[in-house]
């Protein structure tokens, strides 16, 4: 997949993906946060935001009606919303443009019934065996990540060291596909979209099955992923405060 992929329709696959668009606007903005662009909305005038894009101003077809008989570019989309499309959309032109975009194992395929886009990524846990460290950013009822609902901590202190801000780098950086040699070691356990997956050894499984997967090449972590606060601090006091807490990491 690429940022830079675009779907081309001619004006009667345009038609059918405008109704879908229309039909599942609500659903996009529950879910994603926003709607996708389309860009023969760019025929209307201006209009810049899916947000001026009203009831009535869709039932003139003014885009319709000035799209013509050739290929016109539907929209560019990126990862997560081609996630979306793979379990929602309906249309076998779309369906075939993401078959064509992505490999077989692309976790939107492998588990697009599973995938719940109600709920929000996290960070789970980072290990490194090398050095007997284990941190756990957020856990489930009775320290169990496979059951109960998510207690995520906003905000976290560590004391004397910028060693956590390295590690939380890069496990980040593992989840986001960029290969580097300091974070071979680490051992990465995260929840995507309501699927336990587990980074090791440069590899992408979900946990349950041990099936490989791929999640694109980008993950924008500030849109996907939920990230606790961080306080640097160097006074024994907050130390001590934060270790009366259970199971807020310190370094």
């Amino acid at each position: 997949m690429s940022y830079a992929d675009k779907t081309y329709v001619n004006k009667e696959q345009y038609i059918q993906a405008r109704e879908f668009w229309i039909q599942t606007r609500k659903q996009q903005k529950k879910e994603l946060g926003y709607e996708q662009w389309l860009y023969p909305f760019q025929s209307f005038e201006d209009i810049h935001d899916t947000d001026d894009i009203t009831d009535e101003l869709l039932a003139t077809n003014i885009d319709i009606d000035e799209f013509g008989d050739v290929e016109y570019t539907l929209w560019n989309t990126g990862t997560l919303f081609d996630m979306w499309l793979m379990k929602n959309c309906p249309l076998d032109f779309i369906q075939e443009r993401l078959k064509e975009q992505y490999q077989e194992n692309f976790i939107g395929w492998k588990f697009k019934d599973q995938i719940d886009f109600t709920k929000k990524s996290y960070l789970a846990i980072i290990s490194n065996d090398k050095e007997d460290f284990k941190l756990y950013f957020f856990r489930t009822e009775g320290d169990d990540l496979e059951d109960g609902e998510i207690n995520f901590h906003d905000k976290i202190i560590f004391y004397g060291t910028t060693f956590l801000l390295k590690v939380i780098d890069d496990a980040f950086k593992c989840i986001k596909g960029i290969n580097r040699h300091d974070t071979m070691e680490l051992v990465v356990e995260f929840l995507y979209y309501g699927i336990k997956l587990k980074y090791e050894n440069n590899e992408i499984t979900e946990v349950e099955t041990g099936e490989k997967v791929t999640l694109g090449y980008i993950i924008n972590e500030d849109e996907v992923f939920f990230k606790p606060k961080f306080k640097h601090s160097y006074n024994s006091k907050d130390i001590k405060k934060i270790r009366k807490r259970r199971n807020i990491p310190v370094s």
